[in-house]
């Protein structure tokens, strides 16, 4: 064995032993120690890099095949577990929220792109009559499938646009008025009466009376 390879040997086993340090530094959450232990690894597959790509003939690129992708599965670790990281999916998973004002239903969202909140607004009286019509489409069949419907209209007969009709939807869900039913579709578990849906949106939080 010549002793390229027998370095590149003691550059692979350097590394592996790296890594396992960089795991456990974030395991304990040592941040700080976890970014320097990462520019190190870089540091080793660099130096095999440039061994590997030597003149010699006898040696090709396979000689450190695999050394990059451990850095690369830890490095993602890092960034996933970094506080920012792990508040923004905590945050995340608190949305969406739903609230109402005399007109409308509001949903606050959370975009994971842009890393702020949004909303989306559906009038009251739209919310009525979107409830109306996915009730009357369950009682066709044991689940309720949204791509099979019809289009719904509000009051005024325009088409309701179908954000609004799954904005709704999730806020049956959120208010445990519907439940999911894994892929197959939507079931209700209570009626739809005009009693129940102002109870409903009565009982979500008013905008301003928290």
């Amino acid at each position: 064995m010549n002793t390229i390879q027998q370095a590149l040997d003691a550059i692979r086993s350097a590394e592996s032993a790296l890594a396992q340090l960089l795991r456990k530094a974030i395991e304990s959450h040592e941040y700080s120690e976890a970014r320097l232990l990462v520019d190190a690894i870089a540091s080793v597959v660099t130096a095999g890099t440039q061994l590997a790509s030597g003149d010699d003939p006898s040696r090709d690129d396979k000689s450190i095949a695999g050394i990059s992708s451990p850095l690369e599965g830890a490095a993602q670790r890092l960034h996933d577990e970094t506080p920012s990281n792990r508040s923004a999916k905590s945050r995340a998973a608190r949305y969406p929220i739903f609230e109402r004002d005399a007109e409308r239903l509001i949903k606050i969202g959370w975009s994971s792109k842009e890393k702020r909140t949004y909303e989306h607004r559906v009038a009251l009286e739209v919310v009525r009559a979107i409830c109306v019509g996915l009730a009357t489409a369950a009682r066709g069949g044991p689940l309720l499938k949204i791509e099979q419907m019809q289009p719904l209209k509000s009051p005024n007969g325009a088409e309701i646009p179908s954000y609004q009709v799954y904005l709704v939807l999730k806020w049956l869900q959120d208010v445990k008025a519907v439940a999911r039913k894994g892929l197959d579709g939507y079931v209700f578990t209570t009626d739809m009466s005009t009693e129940t849906i102002q109870r409903l949106l009565k009982a979500t939080p008013e905008r301003g009376n928290k």
